[in-house]
């Protein structure tokens, strides 16, 4: 068994995440999270025809071409490779998928956002593929901001009732050309995704593996009709809405993402951290004066 570090909390599984921080003493650490290989009951089988997951407050599923996920109780994943199945590919389905449904079951906010912090404190870089996460992910970086998540991040409330954004790993998804321009032989990479031709590149600075306090979000987005920068404070149901849109099930939850257990965890997200809408022209290169106004606000 391996034993690792992810989000705050301790991973125990049967296959190896090498992308993960691993846990040396972990007979002095709770254990947290399971993760095993098992066999998937035939009643969720059955239903694979009709739709390929269900979410649920004690079992969720998922289905597809490389395999089965049984997520229960907040504290288990169990996964069964489907024949001839890549296994990278269900590495990255378990970290993804199969993770935001336990902490969805946990009521703790699984974010599709990169997640950097400074000062102590934690600020997330939310927006769909394309809007410049990384981009601007990495200007900060290049101005003393550390990593804490490239991809998801998770906001859960502390015992101090703030809630806090918990680090993933020290790893970035970056394109082709990206890690060809930065030097990087993809063949010693690991490849995580034919429709965007992405890979996993270690990130060799200062990596944050303590949950921070959250500061604030900020949305991007590209503006088809814009021709200037668009740079505001979102208010009142605006709120909510970029919550909800950005989690990292969206796509998944569809109408389930406004029901009760998740949009109430989501409003008090909502209620206690200011969000910024960053919205530029398609095609504009903006970086400076978006980097600026982040710096800004966070200041």
């Amino acid at each position: 068994m391996y034993s690792y570090r992810l989000y705050g909390n301790t991973v125990i599984t049967d296959i190896p995440f090498p992308q993960l921080v691993t846990v040396r003493n972990i007979e002095c650490e709770p254990l947290d999270i399971i993760i095993q290989a098992g066999m998937i009951p035939e009643d969720i089988k059955r239903q694979e025809k009709e739709r390929k997951y269900c979410f649920n407050e004690k079992r969720s599923w998922l289905a597809n071409s490389t395999t089965w996920l049984l997520v229960e109780e907040g504290n288990r994943v169990t996964y069964e490779l489907r024949a001839g199945a890549d296994l990278d590919y269900l590495r990255t389905y378990i970290l993804g998928y199969g993770l935001s449904m336990l902490y969805l079951q946990r009521k703790e906010m699984a974010f599709h956002c990169a997640a950097v912090s400074k000062g102590g404190e934690a600020i997330l870089i939310a927006g769909e593929s394309g809007s410049g996460k990384s981009t601007i992910t990495n200007a900060l970086l290049d101005m003393d901001f550390t990593l804490m998540a490239d991809d998801m991040a998770v906001v859960r409330m502390n015992d101090s009732g703030r809630f806090v954004a918990a680090p993933s790993f020290p790893f970035q998804k970056l394109c082709r050309d990206v890690v060809t321009q930065r030097g990087y032989c993809p063949q010693s990479m690991i490849y995580i995704n034919e429709e965007k031709d992405k890979y996993l590149v270690p990130y060799e600075a200062e990596f944050c593996v303590e949950e921070k306090p959250l500061k604030a979000i900020f949305l991007l987005e590209l503006g088809d009709n814009a021709d200037e920068l668009l740079l505001m404070e979102l208010k009142g149901f605006d709120k909510l809405r970029a919550c909800v849109n950005n989690l990292f099930l969206r796509r998944l939850l569809r109408e389930q993402r406004y029901e009760a257990a998740t949009a109430s965890k989501c409003l008090e997200i909502a209620s206690k951290a200011p969000i910024y809408l960053i919205r530029r022209p398609v095609g504009a290169n903006m970086l400076k004066e978006i980097v600026d106004y982040i710096i800004t606000i966070t200041n």
